[in-house]
C-alpha cells in the first residue's frame, strides 16, 4: 500500500481488496486503469489515512495468514515435483484469490473470483483455468470443488 500527495490530489496504490475498493469509491476515488492507481481529491487525505490505519491490524493479520498458507502450498508443490514456473504461477494465483476472497475458501467465493476474472478483469479462459488448477491445489479437501466447472470457450 502506498499513499502519495500529488499536486492537487492524492494517489493510492493498493493490492486488490473489495472492501478498500468500495471505501475508496465512497470517498470519491477514481480508478486509473493505465497507472493501476486510485486518485482522490487532496481534501480526502485524512479520511484515506484513517481508513488504512483503522484496518491496518486486521489487514496485516490476514496477509500473514495468507502468506503462511501460500508458503505451505509452495512447499507442497516443490515436494510434488512441480516446475518453478508452475509454482510461481500457482502461488501468484492463490495470492490474488486469497486477497480477493478475504481468506474465505468455499465454492461460492471461488466462483465469484472466477467471474471477477472473466467479467471485470477481462481475463482469458486459459488464465481462469490456471486459477482453477491453482485453487484446486489449495482446497483439494473440499469435495464439492470437483463440481467446479472449468471456463469453457464458446
Amino acid at each position: 500500500m502506498e499513499i502519495r500527495k500529488e499536486k492537487g490530489y492524492i494517489s493510492v496504490q493498493i493490492d486488490y481488496n473489495p472492501y478498500y475498493v468500495e471505501q475508496l469509491k465512497h470517498l470519491g476515488g477514481k480508478w486509473q486503469a493505465k497507472e493501476k492507481i486510485w486518485h482522490l481529491a487532496a481534501s480526502q487525505y485524512e479520511p484515506v489515512v484513517e481508513l488504512f490505519h483503522r484496518n491496518k491490524n486486521d489487514l496485516s493479520e490476514q496477509l500473514m495468514d495468507n502468506q503462511i498458507k501460500i508458503n505451505k502450498i509452495r512447499d507442497d508443490l516443490v515436494r510434488l515435483g512441480y516446475s518453478p514456473k508452475t509454482i510461481k504461477c500457482y502461488t501468484n494465483h492463490l495470492k490474488a484469490f486469497l486477497n480477493n476472497s478475504e481468506g474465505l475458501c468455499d465454492l461460492m467465493s471461488i466462483n465469484r473470483y472466477l467471474l471477477y476474472l472473466l467479467e471485470d478483469k477481462n481475463s482469458s479462459h486459459s488464465y481462469c483455468n490456471q486459477a482453477v488448477n491453482a485453487i484446486r491445489e489449495k482446497v483439494v479437501k473440499i469435495e464439492s470443488l470437483y463440481y467446479l466447472r472449468r471456463c469453457l470457450i464458446n
